[in-house]
């Protein structure tokens, strides 16, 4: 049986956040106030917190579901035995813009079709 395996990337905020905070940084860096770098650097943080959370892998293989984000973690492993059955609904149990190719296979390996 096919492995199924998924990657949705959603980079556009994280990559508006980062130029927003790249712009940001000029004022402290032009008059030399250090105080005024905490705003940028917040935004930098958030920037990179949201480009590490903007990429989501999910996969079934004959054991389990794993689902990770861009870098591996945080990432969550569902054995199959734990799982009842698995049908496609847009909520976020397990995140992801295809939920009739997740939920099918599951069913899939759950021999549930």
């Amino acid at each position: 049986m096919s492995r199924y395996e998924h990657t949705q990337s959603k980079i556009t905020i994280a990559v508006l956040v980062f130029a927003v905070a790249l712009a940001t940084l000029i004022p402290p860096l032009a008059t030399g106030d250090l105080l005024l770098l905490i705003t940028p650097l917040m935004l930098l943080l958030i920037a990179l917190l949201g480009f590490a959370m903007s990429q989501l892998t999910t996969t079934v293989d004959d054991r389990a579901v794993h689902v990770s984000f861009r870098w591996g973690r945080p990432q969550r492993t569902i054995p199959l035995a734990d799982i009842a059955g698995a049908r496609a609904a847009r909520d976020f149990r397990i995140g992801t813009d295809d939920p009739e190719g997740l939920a099918a296979a599951i069913q899939s390996r759950l021999g549930t079709e």
